[in-house]
């Protein structure tokens, strides 16, 4: 019995290979990439979020410094990522499927990004920090997405910060590039100083919450004050591209069409403005030095948006 029991145990291992192989002979594999594009395009409509508004907006938190008692308030933008129910998995099996999946993450849903200089700090201690939601996401990412909103919440009644706020939106050229795939850009300038406040509710238990205020500029200001979206002209190539808010309705028409126009255009001709000469004598110098210096005030255009309006504007109209 025992020689029984010894060959037939050596010689189980044998049947279960024979008996596997027959199995993996036997079995088809569904290849999903066989399948036809509009099934697959339905398949990733239940896994990822589609046709939705994105939003990576600034937001105020309540932080209690460990060491003191009182109350310090800080920016902290949060991404929404962990409020979307994203199927993860999804992008890593392979190429394939992870370049369909971007294409309808990042082709369906629309962005939107704030750039803005929010006042807060310690109860009324003022404290100020420049937004650029943008840049949290990096670049291979954000020259994949096809449909974008650009909110410009920016102060703008001083030469410093006018300079700021180009230089921030030349970032955002920079980081797009002209390798970008925007089908349907949308900027808005609002001009004014936004405060973040805190309080504490009567109604909610006596909890701290926090409001935006807005404070408005003035309406003299606001045709000098639309220049500083002058960058955005940099970036070319968009199929559609729409300008709103504090702007006029000819310079927003203009700067579209520039925006909307291909990546192999002609730049667009400057301003030139003229140098005025003026000789000064320096304490304790009998001398006068002369200096150069330009009639160019910080609002003056850059760039003749007179002569914008062209190739562009006809396309935007046939769009649906």
């Amino acid at each position: 019995m025992a020689q029984i029991r010894e060959s037939s145990l050596s010689a189980q291992p044998y049947k279960l290979l024979e008996r596997l192989e027959a199995v993996t002979a036997r079995t088809t594999y569904f290849r999903f990439n066989s399948v036809p594009a509009e099934l697959r395009l339905q398949i990733y409509y239940l896994l990822l979020p589609h046709h939705i508004t994105i939003q990576f907006e600034p937001q105020l938190d309540n932080y209690a410094h460990p060491s003191t008692q009182t109350l310090w308030h800080y920016v902290q933008i949060n991404p929404p990522q962990s409020k979307l129910n994203i199927c993860t998995s999804l992008l890593l099996v392979n190429k394939f499927l992870r370049e369909e999946a971007y294409g309808v993450l990042y082709g369906s849903n629309t962005f939107q990004f704030h750039v803005t200089r929010i006042c807060h700090g310690r109860w009324s201690t003022p404290q100020y920090t420049n937004l650029n939601t943008l840049s949290i996401l990096d670049t291979y990412i954000t020259r994949r997405i096809q449909r974008c909103q650009i909110f410009v919440r920016l102060r703008i009644n001083s030469a410093m910060e006018y300079r700021r706020a180009k230089r921030l939106l030349e970032n955002i050229v920079e980081e797009f590039g002209p390798e970008h795939r925007l089908k349907d850009l949308q900027v808005y300038l609002e001009r004014g100083m936004y405060t973040r406040r805190c309080q504490y509710s009567r109604s909610n238990n006596g909890q701290l919450i926090t409001t935006c205020v807005r404070q408005f500029e003035r309406e003299n200001d606001a045709k000098w004050a639309q220049y500083c979206l002058e960058p955005m002209a940099g970036l070319r190539g968009v199929e559609r591209a729409q300008v709103h808010g504090d702007v006029d309705a000819s310079f927003a028409e203009n700067l579209s069409s520039v925006m909307m126009r291909k990546a192999g255009a002609p730049a667009m001709k400057k301003v030139v403005y003229g140098k005025s000469i003026t000789k000064r004598r320096k304490p304790g110098r009998i001398k006068k030095t002369i200096s150069m210096r330009s009639n160019k005030k910080f609002w003056f255009p850059e760039f003749n948006w007179e002569d914008a309006l062209g190739v562009g504007i006809a396309a935007q109209n046939t769009l649906d």
